[in-house]
């Protein structure tokens, strides 16, 4: 499942406003055990461990994604390089 950043954002919202996971998933037409999953992604390992989903942040869940596909290291100097280089350097290769 490839979440999209709006279906992150809803269940970041869905979150905040108090819904049941069930619900959420339902909402989302995603699986319990991928919401889960997902959740896991936008929380610190304390912050999941102890359930405080409300704590649920997408933009920490998309850097973590981003961490597992190419590693710390390599996420890193992409920041280090910056957006307006980083976007730049993607046009130059279209």
């Amino acid at each position: 499942m490839s979440f999209t950043l709006k279906k992150r954002q809803q269940i970041e919202v869905y979150l905040k406003e108090g819904y049941m996971l069930k619900d959420i998933s339902k909402m989302c037409d995603i699986s319990l055990s991928t919401l889960l999953n997902e959740i896991k992604k936008g929380l610190t390992p304390d912050e999941y461990k102890s359930k405080r989903y409300v704590k649920y942040n997408h933009i920490r869940a998309i850097a973590s994604l981003i961490t597992i596909r190419i590693g710390t290291e390599q996420l890193e100097a992409l920041l280090e390089i910056g957006v307006d280089n980083i976007k730049e350097i993607l046009n130059e290769s279209k």
